[in-house]
């Protein structure tokens, strides 16, 4: 292993390179976006740098810069000058040629807002209200001066460097004697400095274009501006471009957000937006814009090893989910990449280096893009190279120049990579050969079947999507593939949009389950006809609904649905998913098959105790708040003021009922409903006859009630609980806790209250205390009761506690 290690670091020193791979583009605002040497540059608050093939709208390489925004961004001949925000406000310096960090340059206490540079000096500046002049040579700081306010932008005429800052100030020097020239006073927010027609103007953020001699009104606001020899070219928050060339000429809007940065190159316009937003704007006559890729997920790889699923996110965090339970049992921190082989666990740290039981087997300055090891060879792919490993010795390489390696597929004696840029390789293990395919010039995402699929929609020779493809897997003998567009099925011959659910980024499947991940990070699961079955998520939330029948407990929390196996006074987790699009207010147990859940996404899941989807009702116009069930009807209550009664054997409304407030109880006793609102009444209503009583009219709201032989009981936002008989006579008026009682479950001649106060109690009729704890770390919102084993059930966090009654 030693030999190995030395061996490596040999290889290493040979090439020496600092780019990392991404194949979408940037998530966040775009801060700058410039145009050098045929290749376009752009800066964000993501901290990336990325550097585009602007013609073929795909990524070459990628810089992560900053820990926060990468603000301001210049390129010149030799190197790519970024500015970051506080609190990472450095000034880091790359060589252009192969991302290597050169120097970094500390900005005070402020953030960098804009740098440039001219044949002998850097200037950078920002919210410290200081200009740095650095040697170019040399990279240190040569001469400083400062503003009275957050200088927005430099600009070097000749010997003359031009700064303005949001006061309307402009300070001129000459750099051949760093002495001051002129300052000049203008009363607007200045945001840019350009030369038009052989003269220096200045824009400001409310409209105006101004030199020392004029002041022309153009419009209400500017967010950018770039000029060239003959033509000024601005932006505005509506995301509308202007057209200047000494009159304004026209007005195009051409996004639907804020303009941050605009440049041109040859006869096409590049525009950033504060939406992470990247376009070409090409004017042929009529103008087209062409939209470069952005990167709307947090999620960067996923992969399944038997009933494990490992997401790993671009923070760099990944998660192990154990598939039968649906609980996320490990994190890992601190990853770049991974790869799993057996019981062997490859992992690629934030310093590219590939780790195997904690040993170093690999380090590169460039990202580790792919990891294999099939049969006795280990595939190690990078910025250009591509390392064949046997017995701990490099056995053979193939470089190609620019190119990730990205993507591969085994089979028999055969592996198949491919490319960032399009190239699929054929590597024959036997007789240790390759063969080189230009196939696309876009990267090729994944290869199933022999079958190439790229990114920009190619799927083989034969058949291309006209929209991108993120990701493709073998389900039932089919190819699937994420897209844009939503996930379509491919089998040789024919193409088909099996699910049009936008958002879907990676797919796996196993054990006849397709599992779609979102930009997010939630995980959709579906069967094998794709009926949703649920959804996994990263997400915890504290228990605020439990219901419990038999041996299994169900508890709720946020959107995350937990079933629980009762042993004892111990309980198992048996399954957690996702349900619902928005907070789970109610669960209701039907059977020993069967439960529902209601939410505020206005709607009713009716599922199984695998975690099954079986059905979703969308009844309601607002949160869904409650539910109840006798007899095979199923009753729900919404914040809508309607209630419906739903026939689970018929699958028919069979009534609904409107009130004229939001409905916080439901309770179904005989051919009764009782309902509790959110002003305070509470009522009897006969939904066979259509007539309604009322029994409770309080000015508190009543979250909850129980009916126990012939007694109502329930509590308010004082912490009272009362007690009366169904003719609407006080028996009694208990003051038990000092907070809103949430939840309340009365049996046996015995009331459990759980309240604001993180208590519960146990009373009697006669309200007497029989049991209290109060020691809980939260609000004790939903209670749940065994008479027959005498448990309660309650909420505590994201584990439901079991109690004995005494």
């Amino acid at each position: 292993m030693k030999r190995y290690v030395i061996f490596l670091v040999i290889i290493i020193f040979l090439k020496i390179f600092g780019f990392n791979f991404n194949l979408f583009g940037h998530q966040g605002a775009i801060w700058q976006v410039k145009v050098f040497d045929n290749l376009l540059y752009t800066s964000a608050s993501d901290g990336k740098v990325i550097i585009w093939d602007y013609k073929k709208l795909t990524i070459i390489k990628t810089i992560y810069s900053h820990n926060s925004w990468a603000r301001a961004l210049h390129i010149d001949d030799s190197n790519i000058y970024v500015g970051g925000y506080k609190p990472d406000n450095k000034l880091k310096i790359y060589d252009r040629r192969n991302g290597t960090l050169i120097k970094e340059i500390e900005y005070e206490n402020g953030s960098i807002f804009t740098v440039t540079s001219n044949e002998n000096f850097i200037a950078f500046s920002g919210s410290a209200n200081r200009v740095y002049l650095v040697d170019k040579e040399k990279f240190n700081i040569v001469f400083n001066y400062k503003h009275d306010a957050w200088v927005r932008d430099i600009f070097f005429d000749g010997n003359l460097v031009y700064s303005c800052d949001e006061k309307g100030v402009v300070i001129v020097y000459d750099t051949s004697s760093f002495r001051l020239v002129k300052t000049l006073n203008f009363e607007y927010k200045l945001i840019k400095i350009v030369k038009f027609k052989n003269k220096i103007y200045f824009v400001s953020s409310n409209g105006y274009l101004l030199n020392e001699n004029s002041i022309i009104k153009l419009t209400n606001s500017f967010t950018a501006a770039y000029s060239d020899s003959n033509k000024l070219i601005f932006g505005d928050k509506d995301g509308y471009i202007y057209f200047f060339d000494g009159k304004l000429k026209n007005k195009l809007r051409v996004v639907n957000d804020g303009i941050l940065s605009i440049c041109k190159y040859q006869n096409s316009l590049f525009i950033s937006t504060s939406s992470g937003k990247l376009l070409k704007l090409d004017n042929d006559g009529t103008y087209r814009v062409t939209y470069f890729p952005n990167n709307f997920s947090i999620i960067k790889k996923t992969k399944i090893v038997e009933n494990n699923l490992y997401v790993l996110k671009f923070d760099g965090t990944l998660l192990k989910y154990d598939l039968v339970t649906g609980k996320i049992i490990q994190k890992y921190y601190k990853i770049s990449n991974f790869e799993i082989s057996g019981s062997k666990f490859y992992i690629v740290n934030l310093k590219n280096q590939l780790l195997l039981d904690s040993n170093v087997l690999f380090e590169s300055l460039n990202e580790i893009t792919l990891i294999l090891e099939f049969k006795d060879l280990l595939f190690i792919g990078t910025y250009e190279e591509l390392f064949i490993f046997k017995d701990f010795q490099l056995f053979n390489y193939i470089s190609i120049p620019n190119h990730w390696f990205i993507s591969y597929e085994t089979n028999n004696n055969k592996v198949l990579f491919g490319t960032s840029k399009g190239k699929v390789i054929t590597y024959n293990i036997i007789d240790n050969n390759f063969n080189i395919e230009d196939f696309s010039d876009s990267p090729i995402v994944k290869i199933l079947n022999g079958i190439p699929i790229t990114f920009d929609g190619e799927i083989g020779k034969k058949y291309k999507l006209d929209t991108n493809i993120y990701d493709a897997v073998v389900f039932n003998s089919r190819i699937y593939l994420s897209t844009s567009k939503g996930v379509f099925s491919f089998s040789g011959n024919s193409i088909n949009n099996v699910l049009e659910k936008k958002g879907l980024v990676f797919l796996e499947s196993y054990n006849k389950k397709f599992y779609a991940i979102d930009y997010n990070g939630s995980i959709i699961i579906f069967d094998e006809n794709f009926n949703e079955y649920g959804t996994l998520s990263e997400k915890h939330f504290i228990i605020s609904k439990i219901d419990s029948y038999s041996d299994i407990l169900v508890t709720t929390g946020g959107s995350k649905i937990n079933i629980w196996k009762i042993n004892g006074e111990k309980l198992v987790l048996l399954k957690t998913f996702e349900g619902h699009f928005d907070v789970i207010r109610d669960i209701k147990i039907i059977d020993k098959n069967r439960f529902v859940t209601a939410s505020s996404d206005r709607t009713i899941k009716i599922w199984d105790f695998s975690g099954r989807l079986i059905k979703t009702l969308s009844l309601h116009s607002g949160y869904v708040w409650t539910l109840d069930f006798q007899n095979g009807l199923l009753f729900s209550g919404g914040w809508d003021g309607f209630i419906y009664g739903y026939d689970l054997n018929s699958g028919n409304v069979i009534f609904e009922k409107r009130f004229s407030s939001k409905i916080t109880k439901i309770r179904v006793e005989n051919n009764y409903l009782f309902l509790s609102f959110i002003n305070g009444k509470i009522i009897r209503y006969d939904f066979l006859k259509d007539k309604q009583i009322t029994l409770i009219n309080t000015e508190s709201t009543i979250w909850d009630f129980d009916i126990y032989k012939n007694y109502l009981v329930f509590g308010d936002e004082n912490g009272i609980c009362y007690i009366y008989n169904l003719n609407n006579e006080e028996i009694k008026k208990i003051h038990i806790h000092n907070a809103t009682i949430f939840s309340i479950k009365v049996f046996n001649d015995k009331i459990v209250t759980g309240a604001n106060d993180n208590s519960i109690k146990i009373i009697d009729f006669s309200g007497n205390v029989l049991y209290s704890y109060s020691n809980f770390k939260i609000s004790v919102l939903s209670i749940a009761i065994d008479e027959k084993k005498n448990q309660i059930f309650l909420s505590e966090g994201e584990k439901p506690i079991v109690l004995q009654i005494p």
